[in-house]
């Protein structure tokens, strides 16, 4: 498939699947940002925002759409990694002295190997974002359901991509790279585990 036909973004719809087809929505920030993988916005993709938008999902067409994706890599590389390892609702994994340090360090990761892509983080401005937004959040994560289920997660995607790009770019990423791995043990023996 040609790279311009392929749409890339990032929501922040968040939602708890309930059971088969019934999901609730669990966030308050519903906003979708979308753009082609390769090229300009089209008049397809501007269509395709307007469908979402009328549906209840406000969606916009940007060139941001990438640096949208690194930033809430930011956010879901600590409620989704370090809430799937420890059981914790998002606001839990924000609290001090520990998760605190360890959302730090995540997000100074991810700010580092996006801006090493050519995008424009900045960590401060990601780091306040995260604990104003996810503070009082109650929210399980995704990944966090996901373990619960004994379901496959989406490490690959999120911690993974990170570390990857890190990789790639030579940017070290320590704190990712220990949590991807751990994910992945956690999720390759749900059936060994205690409890």
């Amino acid at each position: 498939v040609p790279k311009n036909r392929i749409i890339m973004g990032t929501t922040l719809a968040a939602g708890v699947v309930e059971g088969p087809a019934h999901v609730r929505d669990s966030g308050t920030n519903n906003f979708t940002q979308i753009m082609p993988m390769e090229g300009p916005v089209t008049p397809m993709v501007e269509k395709i925002c307007a469908t979402l938008s009328e549906a209840g999902l406000e969606t916009e067409a940007t060139p941001e759409a990438e640096t949208a994706i690194w930033r809430k890599l930011c956010v879901n590389c600590c409620t989704c990694g370090v809430g799937m390892i420890t059981r914790l609702t998002c606001g839990q994994v924000c609290e001090a002295p520990h998760g605190a340090a360890l959302v730090r360090e995540i997000i100074r990761e991810v700010c580092a190997v996006a801006n090493a892509k050519g995008l424009k983080l900045d960590y401060e401005t990601e780091l306040n974002h995260f604990f104003e937004v996810y503070t009082p959040s109650t929210h399980y994560s995704s990944m966090n359901q996901n373990a619960r289920k004994h379901m496959k997660t989406e490490v690959e995607t999120i911690t993974g991509a990170v570390v990857r790009e890190g990789e790639r770019l030579g940017v070290p990423v320590p704190y990712n790279t220990v949590i991807y791995h751990l994910i992945n043990m956690i999720q390759n023996h749900y059936e060994d585990q205690m409890y």
